[in-house]
């Protein structure tokens, strides 16, 4: 009987920390949305490495090329580049995350 209720307990602890991972990586598994907005380019370089692209009034890194594989399949795909952007005010707090093309694509 005590086996059953941790098992449970375990499971739900699991589905508990998967959900909490997922509303904190929802832009992209690779990046916490949650810790990166408020904080300084610095600190995201930091923690995440040099930037890929720095324009203006965002920075960004790059993720992956092409639409992801299930677009494909359905005939819906592209060849563009997808990047993780970070726009940024005038002292260098990112205040919105978005994944979105290669600019000018």
């Amino acid at each position: 009987m005590m086996i059953k209720k941790t098992v449970k307990l375990f499971v739900i602890l699991l589905i508990v920390i998967a959900f909490i991972f997922v509303i904190q990586h929802s832009t992209y598994y690779k990046y916490n949305d949650w810790w990166i907005k408020g904080r300084n380019i610095e600190q995201v370089r930091e923690r995440y490495g040099e930037f890929d692209f720095e324009e203006g009034g965002s920075v960004g890194y790059f993720l992956y090329h092409g639409a992801p594989f299930i677009w494909n399949v359905v005939g819906m795909g592209d060849s563009l580049d997808r990047y993780y952007y970070m726009e940024i005010d005038e002292s260098g707090v990112v205040h919105n995350v978005y994944v979105s093309v290669q600019r000018g694509g």
